[in-house]
């Protein structure tokens, strides 16, 4: 009898298995597409007051006491705001609900400040203004560099070519009392590079939302930094238990205490300074081994946090590589040779580079293989939702076709200044490589503050000669790489993927999102051309912080150093290119052949550069600490601590923008350099 119920039930299942698959070939089911969040024009108005807001603050900040409040890839000024907006925005809930932002109008503002937290900053305005009128400054009749540096440059991009017009001399000493800033002298230099900027922007922009589908969904990046404001604005029932959970308070106090005594040690010196940027002494007086004395031994509470996030190989690698890179100037010095150690790194790390880009792009080439196809061919709607997801930044042709449009666009523009093609073509190439690769690392290793150590103008220069290249196509090369090139502190890719990111996972419209920061991308930069050469007239090069004041100087030192000493790829040089792109694809390759495979690709090519040299420590000690938790405690103790982490970046976040704010009127050291 039992054997007679299991033969009808297995035929029944085979019979109803059968009738679905025939129903399927005559029914088609619709496709449940989720409701994605739009962006109200309150939160767009918000959005873009709160970026003219920002841009004041942070170009003041940053020329006048060189303090970046938009630090970090996840800014820090950024995260203080929304810990502003929450509270407020909750007091709000008692008066009619109409007027309190939803949880998707609050990270649609979050992703629009993020988007343009860097340009009044290192990634832009910090770089243009100051060395496009110090290349004048400094080539004046009288200083080192005379006359090397105006002839290459066309007229219509600088506000004047005489070293003792207002606009230069009023720029770098001041404008006399009564004498009105020059802007009509500025309104062609400016309109003209403007066309560059957003060339360069929006193709970051397109490219990025390219590729984000391919990180998100089919190789599913952690992005660890989009964790902090998705847990901070989330549902109602994850704001209650973030900002309920005593945990996080306790860390955020720990985090934001250290730097409050740090801070208050500036005004009242009897309060003891808690130095947590060291270094250490001499541990081997000679040798070798020497290599290892004055290593910074930094401590970073939001990087200690970060690192507890990552995976257990992506912390371990960074660290990891570190070392080696010590070691291997070590083996070095021991085999005799006592010179050029940083330029065998880079050579190494750009070999690294073009490696990695390469094989991110190999493995998306399916992903870019289908949208290119939608694209040309076009297709229904559920094609497109097929290769482009549900929730896609834009059609396929929109970001295929816009970015060829804007590649071409910034080559042409190169061209049109005076810039041969075969060099312009390497340096869109070389931005788009750097911006790749510093997303990638950001997106999966979640590094606080990232570029590539290596400028991509620099590298041509090294590779080729500059006396190869032309003193014309070196100085233009230079002057453009002013925007995104030439940041050594972060770079707009990672920012864009990250928000894109967000929109995915809290299902905002992403091309919504994609149109609101390109729009607050252009009036950042918009903001950026008033307040900057307003700041700096008013004031003059002189009075400036420490690092405007001396950028165009050394910008122009370096320049001129290239143009009169060039340099030329010698053996050495190419072997450790050579030998950098090989191990690099050895790592990748071990990688995707062995699942426990320790070694990170990403731990090596960021093994350079000072964001390492000052997080390493903070790093080892945020994978010690997981890596603990998870031996003695289990996956669920991990989990559970999270909020730990999420206080240390939350309360460092919120006293350095405080101080910040409170230095722009009662002046005192920076508590954190970075």
């Amino acid at each position: 009898m039992g054997s007679g119920k299991a033969m009808d039930l297995g035929m029944n299942k085979r019979i109803d298995s059968n009738l679905r698959s025939e129903l399927s070939d005559v029914i088609t089911l619709p496709k449940v597409v989720p409701e994605l969040e739009r962006l109200t024009w309150r939160a767009f108005t918000i959005g873009c007051l709160l970026c003219i807001g920002f841009s004041v603050l942070g170009a003041i900040g940053a020329l006048l006491r060189y303090e970046i409040i938009g630090t970090g890839y996840l800014p820090r000024g950024v995260v203080f705001i929304m810990l502003l907006l929450l509270p407020i925005n909750a007091l709000l809930g008692r008066l009619p609900p109409s007027l309190q932002l939803k949880r998707s109008e609050l990270l649609f503002i979050f992703c629009m400040l993020m988007a343009m937290t860097a340009i009044p900053g290192q990634e832009y305005a910090n770089h243009f203004y100051l060395n496009l009128v110090g290349l004048v400054y400094y080539s004046a009749p009288g200083t080192q560099w005379e006359g090397m540096f105006v002839k290459h440059i066309p007229e219509w991009l600088l506000p004047s070519t005489d070293p003792r017009s207002i606009a230069v001399k009023g720029f770098f000493e001041g404008l006399p009392e009564g004498t009105s800033i020059p802007w009509l002298l500025w309104l062609i230099p400016l309109a003209i590079w403007s066309v560059y900027f957003f060339l360069v922007y929006a193709l970051i922009a397109l490219f990025s939302a390219l590729l984000s589908r391919q990180w998100e969904e089919r190789e599913r990046l952690l992005y660890p930094l989009t964790q902090v404001p998705l847990e901070m604005v989330g549902s109602t029932t994850a704001v209650r238990y973030l900002f309920l959970n005593p945990i996080m308070w306790v860390c955020f106090l720990f985090s934001a205490g250290l730097y409050l005594i740090r801070g208050l040690h500036a005004y009242f010196p009897s309060i003891p300074d808690l130095n947590l940027q060291r270094q250490t002494q001499v541990l081997f007086p000679a040798g070798p081994l020497s290599v290892f004395n004055y290593m910074p031994t930094h401590i970073y509470p939001e990087m200690i946090g970060i690192a507890y996030l990552l995976s257990r190989e992506v912390a371990f690698s960074f660290w990891f590589f570190f070392f080696l890179r010590r070691l291997q100037q070590a083996l070095r010095m021991w085999l005799g040779i006592n010179i050029e150690h940083e330029q065998f790194f880079t050579m190494q790390t750009i070999g690294g580079y073009i490696v990695l880009a390469a094989s991110l792009l190999y493995t998306a080439r399916h992903h870019i293989t289908e949208v290119f196809k939608l694209a040309l061919r076009g297709s229904d709607e559920e094609r497109e939702s097929q290769v482009m997801g549900d929730n896609p930044a834009g059609s396929a042709r929109l970001l295929l076709f816009g970015s060829v449009a804007c590649f071409l666009g910034i080559w042409i523009w190169y061209r049109i200044v005076g810039i041969d093609w075969f060099y312009g073509l390497l340096m869109v190439v070389g931005l788009l490589i750097a911006s790749i690769v510093v997303a990638r690392v950001v997106c999966e290793a979640g590094i606080f503050v990232y570029s590539s150590p290596f400028r991509v103008n620099q590298a041509i220069f090294d590779i080729f000669g500059t006396d190869r290249i032309g003193a014309r196509n070196t100085v233009m090369l230079t002057a453009v790489s002013w925007v995104q090139i030439r940041s050594t502190a972060t770079m707009a890719m990672p920012y864009l993927m990250q928000c894109l990111k967000i929109g995915s996972a809290a299902k905002l419209n992403r091309r919504q999102l994609l149109l609101a920061m390109l729009t607050v991308i252009f009036i950042a930069i918009l903001a950026c051309h008033i307040l900057y050469p307003y700041i700096i007239y008013t004031h003059g090069v002189g009075k400036l912080g420490w690092w405007p004041s001396r950028s165009a100087f050394n910008t122009s030192n370096l320049l001129g150093n290239n143009l009169l000493s060039p340099r030329h790829m010698t053996a050495g040089n190419l072997a450790a290119l050579l030998w950098g792109a090989a191990f690099t694809w050895f790592l990748v390759k071990m990688r995707l052949t062995f699942l426990s495979f320790p070694f990170h690709p990403l731990g090596f090519v960021a093994w350079l550069g000072w964001p390492i040299d000052r997080y390493w420590l903070s790093i080892l000690i945020g994978w010690a600490i997981k890596v603990a938790v998870l031996r003695f405690a289990g996956y669920k103790a991990w989990y559970d601590l999270r909020p730990a982490a999420y206080g240390l970046i939350l309360g460092i976040c919120f006293i350095i923008t405080v101080w910040i704010i409170v230095h722009l009127f009662y002046p005192a050291p920076p508590v954190i350099i970075e």
